[in-house]
């Protein structure tokens, strides 16, 4: 069995969300005290995930 996780599908998942809820990059940076909104966007496009912090946040907050 393979557990991992796909990036891509995980990032538009969250992007879909974030859509969904009109919750803008702008509004997970700040949630999220992040420095740049290049993380948020770098989570959408598959590039990089979240930590398991930001995650449990961005589940609580979507």
């Amino acid at each position: 069995m393979n557990y991992s996780v796909d990036m891509k599908k995980t990032g538009a998942h969250i992007k879909e969300l974030c859509e969904k809820n009109n919750i803008t990059v702008a509004d997970i940076k700040r949630e999220l005290n992040l420095k740049s909104p290049q993380s948020v966007y770098r989570w959408y496009y598959g590039y990089a995930m979240p930590t398991v912090d930001h995650l449990y946040t961005l589940a609580c907050f979507l």
